[in-house]
Formats: C-alpha cells, structure tokens, sequence
C-alpha cells in the first residue's frame, strides 16, 4: 500500500497537481472565495549521488496553495537521497526531517502556516512547530527518493506568506539548502486577491519599485536579492542594455559579487525602469530555477529544466501562428532571453507585447509565472 500511496503521490507532484484536504479546503470560506493549487515543479533530470555521507537533493514540489483564510491544503516535497548513507525512521542520528529555515520564518522558528500548537504554531500535524514533516519510508536509501507531505493552514489575515525549508538528519546535520520554499496567498474574505506586499531592500540595496510587489511575493526568486543602480559598477552592465543581472558567486564580465543582484540604469523615478526591472528579475527566476536543478551555473539548470523545454516549444508555435506579434515582440536570440522578456510582459505588459495576447505564451506563462 506504501508503494501505491507514494506512486500516487509522485503522479500528482509531476502532472502539476496537489491534494486539498479536509473540509475546509473543499468549502467556500465566504460566497466568491473558492481555494486553489498551482502547478507543480517537476524533478531535475539527472540528480547528484553517492556523495559521501547524508545529502539530499531536491526533487520536486507540488504547486503553491491560494487558499481561503483558515484553509488548508497538503503539500508534498520530494527529496531523493543523493549521498551513501541511508535514512532511518526512528533513528536519532539517522532520521530525515524538513526543518524550518532561512530567511522566512527563520532556522527552527515556529511559522504561522502550520505546527503542533506550540510555539504559537497553528496544529497543523506536524511532528514539532519547526520540524513540518518526517521521511515517510522507514528506510530511504543511497538512490531512492521520500516524499515528505505536510499540511498547510491558511491564516485569518489576507496576503502572501512564504515557509522554507530545508532537509536534515536530527542530532547529525542539515543537508543541503536549495532555496525551496512554499508561497502561500491568502485571499480576501470575497475571493480577491489581497494588495501586493511593499518589497523592502535589504541594507545596501535600492528600493523596489512598488509595482514589483505582486511580482515579487509570488515568483520563485533567489534569496537575498538586491537592487543596485549601474553607478557604483558600471563595468557590469553595458550602457546600451536597460539592466542586467548578476548571480552570487559568478563572473560577468570578470568580477565576483557576493550577492545576487539586479543592475537597473540609474534613474531618480525607478517606476519609469519597472519593465526592465522586471525583466531582470526573471533572469534572476531563471537562477532560481538553475539552483533547484542542483546546477552552479547561473542558467545552465534552467537551460535544462522543463520550464525552458516548454518555452522553446511555445515560442515556436507563437512564430509559426503569430509572425506578425513575433515581428513586433522581435527574437533576442536566445531562449533565456526571450523567455525573460516574455515573463516580464506576463507581469507589466507594455505596448503590443503583450503576453496575454498571443495563447502560446499565455499558456506558458500561465504555467510557470504564479500571479
């Protein structure tokens, strides 16, 4: 039954579904609000293993949850065993958890969006308010993939709330953080969506613009993202290019920076730059995406990941069945580019091109860019 249950599991991670459980994910908290799940992220092609000692790479998710206040949904994140070491249930030393991280709520703080109860945690099932799921196979070894699932509850107040996580083995050590979280939007009493966050910078960083916030609560982004005008590096970014975008611990053109960063040109009125700010900004998804995948480089993961396969196709049928909006829209002459730009437009439409106007690329953006 073990075996059924979780093959049924890795079906609906993969197809882009999830399980609403319980009542209260099934009502209708107030007339016009229903809950939902968006698509999952399915797994990496080609993970790492036989890594000495207990590592964990991640291996797709189920799709975020917008739920009714007081909602709940089960989510599930799979982890396949990447190192020569198996894990144990009920071993101290030996058995895999997901423990609460950074930045949001925080290493082994207690979360809003579930628990035991304690540590003002909501009840949600969980084997302690900072530990959200247990490994649920008494033995996943070297090679074999667990399938953590956990329950979700909404809060009573509307907005966008974010849970990450990251794998451990109790009394032994955290394995590896690939910056997965859990977006969970809240909605209205009435069904609608709740004003977008103010995104606020972090110390040495600029300012986003407030038309970033909706983009910004619910795309998947690299943590410590930061916003810098040209001015203080202006070798990073060619004074033709409206921005650029610089991944943490990578060379372009030649120089390390430490932080994942957005290079916008320098403007006193930002919201004037929101378009190539956001275009930016998809670059950095891409990185996002790429980390997930298990990859060092910027876009080499996303290069390989279904999101970019999917693209390649809709940007084909978009050329062949639209060549007149292709025309306008313009090719930029690779795939991470012109899915960027098309992200951006999905988010801030500007002039024809438009997103939501040609049904290839609404499609897949409708997939893979949360709103």
């Amino acid at each position: 039954m073990l075996a059924i249950f979780l093959r049924f599991i890795a079906v609906a991670i993969l197809v882009g579904t999830s399980l609403l459980v319980g009542p209260s994910a099934q009502k209708v908290s107030a007339a016009a609000c229903v809950s939902s799940v968006g698509p999952g992220i399915p797994a990496p092609a080609n993970p790492p293993g036989g890594i000495p000692g207990f590592h964990a790479s991640w291996y797709g998710q189920s799709g975020y949850p917008t739920l009714c206040p007081g909602d709940k949904a089960t989510s599930v994140v799979a982890y396949y065993n990447s190192g020569s070491r198996g894990w144990v249930l009920g071993r101290m030393g030996e058995v895999a958890y997901l423990g609460t991280w950074n930045p949001s709520p925080g290493q082994d703080q207690p979360t809003p969006l579930g628990g035991d109860g304690t540590n003002g945690s909501p009840a949600t099932g969980w084997p302690r308010y900072n530990r959200i799921a247990v490994q649920p196979a008494p033995y996943v070894g070297p090679g074999q993939v667990a399938w953590f699932q956990f329950t979700i509850q909404a809060p009573q107040t509307p907005g966008y709330y974010k849970l990450y996580l990251r794998p451990l083995v109790e009394g032994s050590t955290w394995m590896e953080d690939y910056g997965v979280f859990w977006l969970v939007t809240v909605l209205n009493p009435d069904g609608t969506n709740p004003p977008p966050p103010t995104p606020v910078a972090e110390a040495g960083c600029r300012n986003w613009p407030a038309a970033m916030g909706w983009m910004m609560s619910t795309l998947p982004l690299p943590a410590q993202l930061c916003l810098l005008p040209y001015d203080p590096r202006p070798e990073l970014c060619a004074p033709p290019l409206g921005g650029c975008y610089l991944g943490q611990g990578t060379y372009w053109p030649n120089v390390y920076w430490p932080r994942n960063t957005v290079w916008v040109l320098n403007t006193p009125i930002l919201e004037g730059q929101v378009h190539a700010t956001a275009h930016e900004t998809c670059h950095a998804h891409q990185h996002r995406v790429s980390l997930d995948m298990g990859s060092t480089g910027v876009f080499s993961g996303w290069e390989r990941s279904q999101e970019a396969a999917e693209f390649t196709v809709a940007w084909d049928a978009f050329k062949a069945q639209y060549p007149q909006g292709y025309s306008q829209w313009g090719d930029r002459g690779q795939t991470l580019e012109n899915a960027a730009e098309v992200c951006a437009s999905w988010y801030f439409p500007i002039g024809t091109a438009q997103t939501a106007a040609y049904p290839p690329l609404a499609a897949w953006a409708t997939k893979w860019m949360p709103k």
